[in-house]
């Protein structure tokens, strides 16, 4: 079965309703600096006219914005788009925003450095929690990336599946919510490094083969050591 593209993946079931439509370009927008930071979104009036949606639509629209960090509301003055920091960048479409707009060093970087913080544990836990049937996902998805017959696209999602399936078998509710985080550094990476592909599977195919052994093993210390191993071999700083 062919898999979904690195993005669909990412994104998910998008609906393809006018409410949708409003969230994912204003989104857009907000997040590439099209609308900056601190300053005030234009009228509902004009945002109405300028998507041909009711007024309904539009404020739906803006509640979700407005749930996701990125806009305030604000009576008598308008709505405002709210600092970088209070955005949630665990959230699968803030995150496929920064790709779409155009992902930078500087934010794999800082993706690079949360996924050091808590992957290799994550990795640690899955040896440990993880169910037989968990292992084997895991293992699967390792050797399909191992095997060297996958094309680039795929050879993305696979790695993503092998990541969201460490996460899912760590049992660790917090870091299986940060599953959306996982698939974006894959994508992102993808889209900032034409030779990605190529490169971690000529630095990384080492690290990921003692990941699936450690993890098979039940080897917690071994799978930490692993993972670190996977994320600095083969998602170097760009």
């Amino acid at each position: 079965m062919r898999k979904p593209t690195p993005d669909a993946a990412l994104k998910g079931r998008r609906a393809g309703t006018n409410h949708a439509r409003v969230v994912q370009q204003l989104g857009k927008d907000i997040v590439s600096g099209h609308f900056p930071a601190g300053g005030l979104l234009p009228g509902d009036a004009e945002l109405a006219q300028r998507f041909q949606v009711s007024r309904t639509v539009l404020r739906e629209a803006l509640k979700t914005l407005d749930a996701k960090g990125l806009i305030s509301p604000r009576v008598r003055i308008g709505t405002s788009v709210r600092c970088r920091r209070d955005w949630n960048h665990f959230d699968p479409e803030v995150l496929l925003w920064y790709i779409e707009s155009g992902i930078d060093a500087r934010l794999l970087g800082q993706i690079q450095e949360i996924r050091l913080a808590f992957e290799p544990r994550a990795a640690a836990l899955a040896a440990a929690n993880a169910s037989d049937a968990h292992v084997q996902a895991i293992t699967d998805r390792i050797h399909s990336f191992l095997s060297g017959t996958l094309s680039p696209p795929d050879v993305v999602s696979t790695l993503m599946e092998v990541h969201a399936a460490i996460a899912d078998a760590s049992a660790n509710v917090f870091i299986q919510s940060a599953e959306s985080l996982l698939k974006a550094a894959l994508v992102g990476h993808f889209h900032y490094d034409a030779a990605f592909v190529e490169k971690i599977a000529e630095r990384a195919a080492g690290a990921y083969r003692d990941l699936a052994c450690s993890i098979r093993e039940r080897d917690a210390p071994a799978a930490f050591a692993a993972m670190e191993a996977v994320l600095h071999s083969g998602f170097p700083p760009p």
